[in-house]
């Protein structure tokens, strides 16, 4: 396809279909055909023929997934750029159908969706990666952003068969900083790629390749003994590997490297890789084309020194250094928290060597069908996260305290998890995290602590304890109870055995068992699944269970560590994952403020996940949108700034009142202030048929008055917020805004309803105290409900639906919400006068306010972001 039917498509034709929900052939067709014979972009006009329509058909039904064969585009060089497509078949791609067939079969087996899924996200990943055989010189650079737990292996796995089809001859997996992770990843590539068995497990298949097939070749193995299968230079010369053989070459290495001596420039296991490329006996023969995949690539990979020491860390300079021997490389960042990676410092120039900034693409994966993250996690009904105090925090690292309640709790929430899924039918593996600390002396102490009580368990069942019978069937009530308020909540389905006091006695001997309690640590890094029997396991341990290490089946997980750094928080979210079959047994116990901290950093995760999705339709690469991530009071989004600056604004974000003061004389003062705003533009009314009353095009000098006298001092930074309005107003972006007043289309039974002027009457909405915050802070001046936005209300930013800013007034049903009350009451019981707070007779008052994307590059704003000089 030329170059003008390029641009007829990209501009005229793509922005159309991708508005359609549900496209398909006949809205290809039909869209095209109509073009006409001449079509004008701005001041040119452009004539095509019934010829150039038809490959402009079969060039849209390529590029949305209809084509009759598989096309896939590969764009060389940059970040979804229209320029140097090639459009290559992957009907011959041998590597790649190998792969797919096999999960396809022994992995995904009746799941066709997830391998569709896999296919479809690896082509968006492989299409801005350059094809080696078309570019003969070239360094890309690309990070793929997923989720904690979510299955990255799996994605990069196919993108390896992919790369493997279409030239790349030596692919490096950069897999983490521990024998236990490497020897996962190890496993997974050998299973689903080369082929090659080493872990006697009768139950699990692996890949078989045929004599005449070009195959992979593994430089690294699984940890047979005391080898632990990690690079070590082969007798064959690099040379002689890469010219004897077209198989494509693998190697899965630790992220370990130390400074070398005057004759090698790296030492430990990176560095005896350099060393046996800048060994080859022919320093004039091509190189291969390269490709690295860098697992968890914000760890160890990012230069963490100080901008202005010059030097690099060593990890960084290895990286980079290996990079600079080969002259087709692709760089493939893998990551859930990409903080760290956004950040580096692009202006550090260190011997002419290139940095690892993801210049050519960032994409975000999906959250995968599904998937057990933070929606089920952190809102305001959350059923799975059982509240730490904190004086047990100190107490269970203490040595000579005893082991503390919710610990024991935790440890039959597992036990009895274990019993319901074996129940089920469910022979998978049973985990258990228990992470009070990050440091070595703390893990043995707990370490102790559990052993000695679990033994004490043991040897009070075997003598038949008539208390601790009586004590393990009230903790299966507790237990079941829960689990079944979740199914009930969740609409789960799944069967609960039905237990007397003595099947239930020897159900948890059986469990303990075969309970195999680990410690995880610098100390202890050994996890291996194919060669013990881990099937119930509980995993104490710190770092290192933080960092892709999966501990299979996680069901239980104990969480104290609180951490100024999102990334690290981030990535100790081991729950997340897939749970399918026992969702209703999944239990986390933290502490109020982790809790807290983690609502917040998913609200962060989301908002950059959503700005890199815009701006990839948007077609920009990653130095020219330059990726922003929200700020905190108290946290930083990663300890590796790099050249990341405080910038400040409100674009494409929405501010709420989160927190409501309990105080009469505030509560009235915004009651008042949100009256004042309605009566005063309330004939201008467009009503809804959802109880919602819409108000377009007033005066900002409204807004800005509502929000002066407007009282909340936790929820939001009032003086930041009229001081970014004030910038807006001046520049002249901002002159008018819009209203919306939200209520419920049915009025709640006992609700008071409000009327404004003749024609405006609001059912008020019912926001409870967030769950976490509970009964014993209600009491307080403060209370916390989480959110009060309903999800209907908010524009799409994606859409551009918003091109004002929107304030959207909320009035909380006082009678039927929790947090306005005296006490802890049911609703039927409430009397008003009586059970509300003393004075309280009307809805208190709340907003949502939600800003457009600001067209203007300066101004001030509330987000970290690196500024690149243009």
């Amino acid at each position: 396809m030329n170059t003008v039917l390029k641009k007829i498509y990209s501009v005229k034709l793509r922005p159309e279909l991708q508005a359609f929900q549900d496209l398909n052939k006949s809205d290809i067709n039909s869209i095209v055909n109509n073009l006409g014979g001449i079509v004008r972009i701005g001041r040119e006009e452009y004539r095509i023929s019934i010829e150039d329509k038809k490959k402009l058909i079969e060039f849209a039904l390529v590029d949305n997934g209809m084509s009759e064969t598989e096309h896939v585009y590969i764009r060389g060089g940059g970040f979804y750029r229209d320029d140097n497509e090639v459009l290559l078949d992957k009907k011959n791609w041998s590597y790649y159908h190998k792969h797919r067939d096999f999960i396809s079969d022994k992995i995904y087996k009746g799941k066709p969706q997830i391998v569709e899924s896999i296919d479809f996200e690896t082509d968006q990943i492989i299409k801005k990666i350059p094809n080696p055989t078309t570019n003969n010189e070239f360094l890309s650079k690309g990070l793929v952003v997923g989720y904690v737990q979510s299955g990255k292996t799996a994605n990069f796995t196919h993108l390896i068969s992919k790369a493997a089809s279409i030239g790349y001859k030596f692919i490096i997996i950069l897999g983490g900083m521990t024998n236990t992770l490497r020897v996962q990843t190890q496993y997974r590539v050998d299973r689903e790629l080369t082929g090659n068995d080493q872990y006697n497990d009768s139950r699990v298949s692996f890949v078989q390749w045929g004599r005449n097939e070009n195959q992979y070749r593994s430089l690294t193995q699984a940890k047979i003994g005391n080898d632990s299968g990690d690079f070590f230079a082969p007798v064959e010369n690099f040379t002689k590997r890469f010219s004897s053989t077209n198989d494509v070459t693998l190697a899965i290495i630790k992220k370990l490297a130390r400074t070398g001596s005057e004759y090698k420039a790296f030492g430990s296991v990176i560095g005896a890789l350099i060393n046996w490329v800048e060994n080859r006996s022919d320093k004039d023969s091509p190189m291969p084309p390269l490709m690295i995949i860098d697992d968890e690539a914000d760890q160890a990979s990012v230069d963490s020194n100080e901008i202005d020491d010059g030097d690099p860390t060593t990890i960084n300079h290895a990286i980079r250094y290996l990079m600079s021997l080969f002259t087709q490389v692709s760089y493939v960042g893998y990551t859930a928290t990409p903080f760290a990676n956004i950040f580096i410092d692009t202006s550090s120039i260190y011997k002419g060597l290139p940095d690892l900034y993801p210049d050519d693409f960032i994409y975000s994966l999906p959250e995968p069908k599904g998937y057990f993250g933070a929606k089920q996690f952190f809102n305001s009904e959350s059923l799975y996260i059982a509240t730490v105090p904190d004086l047990e925090k100190d107490d269970i690292n203490r040595a000579k305290s005893e082991i503390t309640s919710s610990v024991i709790c935790a440890l039959w929430d597992f036990i009895f998890s274990v019993i319901v899924r074996r129940f089920r039918g469910d022979k998978n593996n049973c985990g258990f995290m228990l992470h009070t600390d990050h440091r070595i002396t703390y893990h043995e102490v707990v370490f102790d602590k559990v052993e000695a009580y679990l033994l004490h368990v043991k040897t009070a069942i075997e003598s038949n304890d008539v208390n601790m019978r009586d004590f393990i069937f009230l903790e299966w009530k507790r237990f079941e109870d829960k689990a079944k308020n979740i199914s009930d909540l969740e609409n789960y389905n799944y069967a609960f055995p039905i237990v007397d006091k003595d099947s239930l006695f020897q159900k948890s001997l059986s469990v303990l068992e075969e309970l195999k309690v680990r410690v995880l640590n610098g100390d202890h890094d050994n996890l291996d699944y194919h060669n013990e029997d881990l099937s119930v396991l509980l995993c104490i341990g710190g770092t290192l269970m933080s960092r892709g290490v999966t501990i299979e089946g996680l069901t239980v997980s104990y969480y104290l560590r609180e951490s100024p750094r999102y990334d690290t928080l981030l990535q100790m979210g081991r729950w997340f994952g897939y749970r399918s079959g026992y969702e209703d047994l999944v239990r986390v116990y933290t502490t109020e403020t982790i809790l807290e901290y983690f609502e917040y950093i998913m609200t962060v995760e989301g908002d950059l996940r959503s700005e890199i999705s815009r701006y990839q339709k948007e077609r920009l690469t990653p130095r020219e949108f330059s990726p922003r991530v929200k700020a905190h009071m108290k946290m930083l989004p990663t300890a590796k700034m790099g050249g990341a600056s405080k910038q400040k604004s409100y674009s494409q974000q929405t501010v709420q009142t989160i927190y409501f003061s309990r105080e009469i004389s505030i509560l009235k003062n915004n009651h008042r202030v949100a009256t004042d705003m309605i009566n005063g533009v309330h004939q201008n009314s467009i009503r809804s048929d959802q109880g919602n009353y819409d108000f377009y095009d007033l005066p900002i000098n409204k807004l800005v008055m509502f929000i002066d006298k407007f009282r909340d001092s936790l929820s939001f930074d009032k003086a930041d917020l009229l001081r970014y309005l004030d910038i807006r107003i001046n520049s002249g972006e901002i002159q008018k805004f819009n209203l919306k007043i939200s209520g419920l289309k049915q009025k709640r039974e006992g609700s008071f309803s409000e009327e404004y002027g003749k024609d405006i009457y609001i059912n008020p909405v019912k926001r409870n105290a967030r769950a976490g915050t509970g009964w014993k802070n209600i009491n307080q001046k403060i209370v916390n409900i989480g959110v009060i936005s309903d999800s209907n209300d908010i524009p799409n930013y994606e859409k551009n639906d918003l091109n004002k800013p929107l304030l959207i007034l909320y009035s909380i049903d006082f009678i039927n919400s929790d947090a306005f009350k005296k006490r802890h009451i049911k609703e039927d019981n409430f009397i008003a006068g009586v059970d509300a707070l003393d004075g309280l007779n009307f809805n208190p008052k709340g907003f949502a306010l939600v800003f457009p994307v600001s067209q203007s590059k300066n101004g001030e704003t509330n987000y970290y972001q690196q500024i690149f000089s243009r």
